[in-house]
């Protein structure tokens, strides 16, 4: 690879804000444990480094970062900090990589390097300047800025990241980059991110980091960087995998990151671990899988030590069930909130037990198009132990309605949840639609015919009310107020009386459902519409009623109808002349 052909592919995959950058100026130098420039900040034209002020442009004007810029940097003149978030032609706020700077020195990560590779993270990770970790996230097209900040957040939450890389005062030492969801052109609260391979052929202080804790050089690493590329989508599917998901937070982080050595309390977490583990198999479990816990950790414990605790845990008579959470390192690593959503956590709220659900789970959406309302299934595990179950919902409304679920969950399971608090109804909700969007098998198109929730039925009996009960030919307006429909200038005419007697006909119950409502709300019906006629005498009188406009669908029904209704007319008229002609007397055949 020429050097052109390096410091193009270097430009391509450091692709941010060209607008702006935060200006190294050299020399750079050791201070205060890191490697500081002489002066860092927004490179801005009228100062000593950018006297000329080009065409277009004035003084204190920030200056766009070019090519050259990027070149400069890898020959070790001036380095740049780059930030990530940028607007394109398409859109706003959007990125093609991203970072987690963990600003700690004098410290080894491969370990972690090592450990985010095994679970199949997609990422690239290089040294600092100041011998810190930058672990970069390359994206195939550009994804939303909050979105990105969102899935690094949660990569440093649950691999307790801010709890892991902290100053003296215990303050976290962990940030992600971009810092800010949203760009407004001039900001000056834009942060930038010093990038890799500063003097990349003189002493390069920030090469790539491999899993086996190896440096490696731009030229190395920039097809190894080519294949890291990913997506939020692909970061989210990863968590989602991670192995010991339903186990208590500070268990699951210490296992992922396996940070303990000795005289860390490695006894105390492995006697957690073990409780996790006799909860989730009731009926017991093997050592090999504590053994396997055991050997997450940096510094494992001896095999002896592991023998005990497992038959320590496991002892019937002395029956322990309670974890460790007060002791260290489990009181290190302790979210309460966190813990709370997990399944086998100490503190956890079975996506709210106060519904006395043991656990709230999958929620999957399904539409059937045509302004119908979309209905839902919802995975439920009454006891702890036992197989999900489903309840449907049969709207959007319903779902927020807790009567409207635990008519639902009598109905369908036969068990009732306990009335909560409104907003604790609501998080419990909002739990099970967490990423539904991201996820398309938990979003899925109904056809029509297929769809046969209770509100789907009423939208049908309701179209076919206004198709199969109109006056002949429209010439008497006035029917209305018998329970006809009147079709006329591109709109239907109908009262709720009418609309209720058709609905008993079809044997459909209402219960305590505002009708009204729901003509308004979801049909777009019109209430107190006016319907004016003349009477034979020429009065001209008017009918207050409602109004259903014209849809391709409800036109569609009437020429499905009137061609079933001329069909059948045929047949009633060839009925006739049949038995008009039986009838005919062709003489005294009679037979007594």
């Amino acid at each position: 690879m020429s050097n052109d052909d390096t410091l193009t592919a270097f430009y391509r995959i450091f692709q941010g804000n060209s607008a702006f950058y935060v200006h190294h100026q050299k020399p750079f130098a050791e201070k205060e444990g890191k490697l500081m420039a002489s002066w860092c900040g927004f490179a801005k034209y009228g100062t000593k480094s950018f006297p000329k002020i080009p065409e277009g442009f004035e003084d204190g004007d920030l200056v766009p970062v070019t090519k050259e810029h990027y070149r400069e940097h890898l020959n070790g003149g001036n380095g740049i900090g780059i930030a990530p978030l940028l607007n394109t032609k398409d859109r706003n706020n959007v990125c093609y990589f991203a970072a987690i700077d963990i600003d700690v020195y004098d410290t080894t990560f491969t370990r972690l390097v090592s450990r985010l590779y095994q679970l199949g993270f997609k990422f690239a990770a290089f040294l600092s300047k100041s011998g810190g970790l930058h672990l970069y996230f390359f994206f195939t097209i550009a994804e939303p800025g909050e979105k990105v900040i969102e899935a690094l957040n949660k990569i440093v939450e649950v691999f307790g990241l801010n709890r892991l890389f902290v100053n003296g005062k215990k303050k976290s030492k962990v940030e992600v980059f971009p810092k800010q969801a949203t760009f407004i052109p001039g900001d000056k609260n834009a942060n930038g991110i010093f990038l890799p391979f500063y003097n990349s052929k003189g002493g390069c202080k920030n090469k790539m980091l491999t899993a086996e804790g190896k440096l490696m050089g731009i030229v190395q690493a920039i097809p190894v960087i080519g294949s890291m590329f990913t997506s939020v989508k692909e970061i989210h599917d990863t968590l989602s995998n991670l192995p010991y998901s339903d186990a208590p937070f500070c268990i699951q982080t210490i296992l992922l990151t396996g940070a303990l050595a000795e005289n860390d309390g490695r006894n105390n977490f492995l006697f957690s671990a073990a409780i996790y583990l006799k909860k989730k198999y009731r009926d017991g479990f093997e050592k090999s899988l504590l053994e396997e816990m055991n050997n997450c950790l940096e510094a494992p414990l001896e095999d002896k030590d592991v023998t005990s605790v497992y038959n320590s845990a496991t002892d019937k008579e002395k029956n322990y069930e309670a974890y460790s959470c007060k002791k260290s390192p489990c009181s290190d690593y302790c979210d309460k909130r966190l813990c709370r959503l997990r399944e086998f956590g100490p503190e956890r709220d079975r996506n709210n037990r106060f519904t006395g659900a043991n656990c709230w789970g999958l929620l999957t959406k399904y539409e059937a198009g045509g302004g119908k309302e979309p209905y839902y299934t919802w995975q439920v595990r009454i006891k702890e132990g036992e197989e999900f179950r489903t309840v449907h919902i049969d709207c959007h409304k319903d779902l927020l309605n807790q009567s409207a679920v635990q008519a639902n969950c009598l109905r369908d399971l036969n068990w009732v949840p306990f009335t909560v608090k409104q907003n604790d109804w609501i998080d419990t909700v909002l739990k099970g639609l967490a990423n539904i969007d991201d996820d398309p098998d938990r979003i899925i198109k109904v056809p029509s015919a297929a769809d046969t929730t209770e509100m789907s039925m009423l939208r049908e009996s309701f179209m076919k009310f206004l198709t199969h009960k109109q006056i002949q030919k429209n010439t008497r307006p006035y029917m209305v107020k018998t329970g006809q429909v009147y079709h006329a200038d591109g709109a239907y005419y109908f009262d709720t009386r009418g609309l209720l007697d058709f609905l008993r006909m079809e044997k459909y119950s209402l219960g305590k459902f505002n009708l009204g409502t729901w003509l308004v709300d979801e049909q777009k019906c019109i209430q107190d519409a006016e319907l004016t006629y003349e009477t034979a005498k020429g009065e001209r009188k008017s009918i207050k009623c409602w109004k259903k406009l014209e849809t391709p669908e409800l036109l569609g029904m009437d020429t499905f109808y009137e061609d079933m209704y001329e069909s059948a007319a045929d047949i009633l008229q060839k009925n006739k002349l049949d038995k008009e002609d039986k009838e005919k007397d062709y003489g005294d055949n009679t037979k007594f």
